[in-house]
C-alpha cells in the first residue's frame, strides 16, 4: 500500500508513467482494500450496511475469493463450479411484463 501511495503522489509530478495501467489484479486489490478501509473507518456501521444488502455481502465475498485465487489457482474452478450450480431465476424473468415501444 505504501508503494501505491508513493506512486499516486508522484502521479502529478512524474513523467515515467508509461507502465501505469489497469489490470484485473489491480482492480480486485483496490476493491478489497476499499472494503477493508470501510471496516477500519466505520467499524460496525460498515459491517451492518454490508450485511443488510445480500448482493453487497456476496460481492465482497467474491472479491475476497478472487484475491485468494491469485495465489491459489484451485480456488477459481471451485468458485466457478459453485456459481454454475446455483439455480437461475428464469421464472422471475418470464413473469416480468415486456414493454413495447412503438
Amino acid at each position: 500500500m505504501k508503494e501505491r501511495r508513493t506512486r499516486r503522489n508522484d502521479f502529478f509530478h512524474s513523467t515515467h508513467l508509461l507502465d501505469l495501467n489497469v489490470n484485473k489484479r489491480g482492480c480486485v486489490e483496490a476493491f478489497c482494500n476499499l472494503i477493508e478501509f470501510g471496516e477500519l473507518l466505520f467499524g460496525d456501521d460498515w459491517r451492518r450496511e454490508i450485511a443488510a444488502n445480500t448482493k453487497t455481502d456476496i460481492l465482497c465475498a467474491l472479491f475476497q475469493l478472487e484475491r485468494m485465487a491469485f495465489s491459489d489457482p484451485t480456488i477459481e474452478p471451485k468458485t466457478n463450479g459453485l456459481l454454475e450450480s446455483w439455480p437461475r431465476r428464469e421464472k422471475e424473468r418470464q413473469s416480468i411484463p415486456k414493454i413495447r415501444v412503438n
